[in-house]
């Protein structure tokens, strides 16, 4: 499109057309060793039927098992979607990859950017399930669950530790969760859940969801569902 001074606004995207064929990994253990002078060699085979001209050889060399384990930990990235359970179960794990690669200071820039790009997102959809009050719903519709409740308030105390969360958010749900205990310390379990079997035994049972036990200070600390 061009505009008053004759100029024009132009947007390239480089696309990869990747040809037909399939991906195939070879796998060497060992130590890379050889006599000073020396090379190390390993061989790799073409099958016959390899596109002439289509293959590429990615080679990478780890300095020990941690280094796969850390480089796999970028596969767990995932990006949020669904309901307050379906986003925490792509956020959360997203928060504790990122804050393990930092303390063992295995980051790379490529994959911060990543994970600070999922967790930013999941941040932004959990808001959006806050219930008017207090407390937190799969769909961010009264009434709040008390469990998702809980399990939301460990989520955002885990990602403020690599994330910049409201500390507000997470003190007013600490205390719509200590205002829902009752004198003996104990959570009444929830009127409305979605029955799907193996939340089931949370709708009626008081102790499955009071850890706490009877008489102690009022802690909003509530099983989440496993």
């Amino acid at each position: 499109m061009k505009g008053p001074a004759n100029r024009a606004d132009i947007v390239i995207r480089e696309i990869e057309v990747i040809p037909n064929g399939r991906e195939q990994s070879t796998v060497f253990n060992g130590r890379l060793e050889a006599a000073p002078g020396s090379a190390v060699q390993r061989d790799i085979d073409f099958p016959v039927s390899a596109i002439p001209d289509a293959s590429k050889i990615y080679v990478r060399l780890y300095p020990g098992p941690l280094s796969q384990v850390v480089e796999g930990m970028d596969s767990i990235l995932r990006m949020p979607y669904g309901c307050f359970e379906q986003t925490s179960s792509a956020t959360y794990p997203n928060v504790l990859a990122l804050d393990y690669m930092k303390r063992t200071k295995k980051l790379t820039p490529e994959v911060h950017a990543k994970a600070e790009g999922f967790i930013s997102q999941g941040y932004q959809r959990l808001l959006t399930f806050e219930v008017p009050g207090g407390g937190f719903s799969w769909f961010g519709q009264a009434p709040a669950n008390k469990i998702l409740t809980a399990y939301g308030l460990m989520e955002f105390s885990d990602m403020s530790r690599v994330y910049d969360v409201d500390p507000r958010l997470i003190h007013r749900t600490q205390e719509w969760l200590a205002s829902q205990q009752q004198p003996d310390g104990s959570w009444k379990p929830d009127t409305n859940f979605i029955n799907e079997g193996a939340t089931n035994r949370y709708n009626s049972d008081v102790l499955r969801i009071t850890p706490t036990s009877p008489g102690r200070s009022k802690t909003p600390a509530i099983a989440a569902p496993a």
